[in-house]
């Protein structure tokens, strides 16, 4: 519950008005991600997946729904040319992946939407959609590794270092990022 008193002691010692703290826009935003057909080599540490992604836009007049769909290889694997979706552009700096949002290909719905959300507030939620990628994708490969290793309960201490080893290294290379694209 937000206490007016503490609003006004904070506003006074900041020399700011409550609406510093306070963004209103006649749009929810939602925005949701599901991973699948994992493919995952430990030979070579490197891993396969589709990612879906759902953007949710709700107004007084109801919910609008985009969908997209990308496939996310190992950096190692990559082609010369970047992937795309209609969202999305995966570029491959380095040994990370980074999905680029792209403004420029989506419906005149999407972009009306995305001009009346502050951008502030596409910058949290994109940040908060990483954060949860990347614990998604942590998850996933160390689901995938346990699995691997109660199969195959048979293996060395030195053979289970090299597994966890391969995993951490596919969890790095994953590091995904999403900024807003032109």
């Amino acid at each position: 519950m937000i206490q007016l008193e503490v609003i006004n002691q904070i506003c006074m010692y900041l020399e700011i008005t409550p609406e510093d703290f306070f963004v209103f826009t006649p749009i929810d935003m939602n925005i949701n991600h599901k991973i699948n057909n994992l493919k995952v080599d430990l030979d070579d540490s490197s891993l396969k997946f589709e990612l879906d992604f759902l953007f949710e836009f709700t107004t007084k007049a109801g919910t609008d729904t985009f969908e997209t769909s990308i496939t996310i290889d190992d950096p190692k694997n990559r082609k010369k040319e970047n992937m795309s979706s209609s969202f999305f552009t995966i570029d491959y700096d380095s040994l990370e992946t980074r999905l680029i949002l792209r403004i420029e290909d989506r419906s005149e719905l999407f972009t009306e939407y995305q001009k009346k959300i502050p951008t502030v507030i596409w910058w949290n939620r994109l940040n908060m959609l990483d954060s949860e990628l990347n614990t998604s994708i942590s998850k996933m490969i160390k689901d995938y590794l346990q699995n691997y290793l109660s199969i195959n309960n048979e293996l060395s201490l030195e053979e289970v270092e090299e597994v966890s080893g391969r995993a951490s290294s596919m969890i790095y290379n994953f590091k995904t990022s999403i900024p807003i694209g032109k």
